[in-house]
């Protein structure tokens, strides 16, 4: 089982179940996702693993206000480790209504199901997981809510689909690192720092050029096409979105440039890693809607530690 808690350093010794602990505060500060409730108290509790307890005080904070996601999702916790596992199905059902928390209610609601004997709507809640982007699939093996499925035909389909998923999240990973980068004739053009955040659900872009100019991206899988997705945002208020796949070797992004004052430009950009453990990104954009480009940039990444400053740097 999975908790999605706003507690970032809570740990929660439950020795027969494979238990991890995520930051929810995302999901929840998100508009149109949910109005969030104070629940100090229950919180407590929760923490506490006074779980009869927590699930009475989180009871009265949805009965004050339905639309709270994270206490339907709290309250659904609760309930599950107090051996209530068929109001929990219940309320984990009720907390996947809310986005920000879907993919770990429906797992959750797939170890309720498992722990009442009902496999069908176990392996139903599981594969729906896993459609919205559930993606710590390392779980499933070790999660002892889930080992009345393991002797099930359906249950290798359910791994072979997880493996598919945990790859498409490792997919962008070459990029990961602390870069310089240089041009074509050996010129370096600027630093990149790209770490990984979220437990590896984000890919986190630092650009400085050297001269002032910095810019941010976050890239990421979009649960709803499966695509990789890159947010470009700079100082001067342009914004590039792009969406893509690794594909042919390379991760191939396409998309459009915004600027503050509205011009927009058809863009692409191709990560392509290379044998020494280097990394070119090649951009090139577009005025006529793809009838003819422009090199927007060209830079091969090399490691920081492999990187010699030469007269030529800038």
């Amino acid at each position: 089982m999975r908790i999605e808690s706003r507690f970032p350093k809570c740990q929660f010794a439950k020795p027969t179940r494979a238990i991890a602990v995520a930051i929810a505060a995302i999901a929840f500060t998100t508009a149109g996702h949910a109005q969030v409730t104070a629940t100090p108290e229950a919180d407590q509790l929760f923490a506490s693993q006074r779980w009869a307890e927590a699930a009475a005080a989180y009871k009265k904070v949805i009965e004050a206000n339905s639309n709270d996601g994270r206490a339907w999702a709290q309250y659904a916790v609760s309930l599950h480790f107090g051996g209530e596992y068929a109001e929990a199905a219940e309320a984990f059902e009720k907390a996947a209504r809310f986005p920000g928390v879907r993919p770990v209610a429906m797992y959750n609601l797939a170890c309720a199901r498992s722990r009442l004997g009902e496999k069908d709507k176990a392996f139903e809640a599981l594969n729906a997981s896993l459609r919205a982007g559930f993606s710590q699939t390392g779980l499933l093996a070790t999660d002892e809510d889930l080992q009345a499925l393991h002797d099930d035909p359906r249950w290798e389909g359910v791994l072979k689909s997880a493996g598919k998923i945990g790859e498409l999240y490792r997919q962008f990973d070459f990029w990961i690192g602390d870069w310089d980068v240089f041009n074509p004739q050996g010129v370096k053009v600027g630093t990149n720092q790209i770490t990984a955040i979220e437990k590896g659900a984000i890919i986190l872009e630092k650009w400085d050029n050297g001269r002032g100019g910095t810019g941010t991206s976050i890239n990421f899988v979009d649960p709803e096409d499966g695509k990789w997705k890159q947010i470009w945002v700079d100082p001067s208020g342009a914004v590039v979105r792009y969406s893509g796949e690794f594909k042919d070797g390379a991760m191939r992004f396409e998309g459009t440039s915004v600027t503050r004052s509205g011009v927009k430009e058809v863009t692409r950009a191709t990560f392509t890693p290379l044998a020494d453990g280097k990394v070119r990104q090649f951009i090139d954009r577009s005025q006529d809607d793809g009838k003819t480009w422009t090199v927007y940039f060209d830079g091969t990444y090399v490691p920081k530690a492999e990187s010699k400053p030469t007269a030529k740097d800038q």
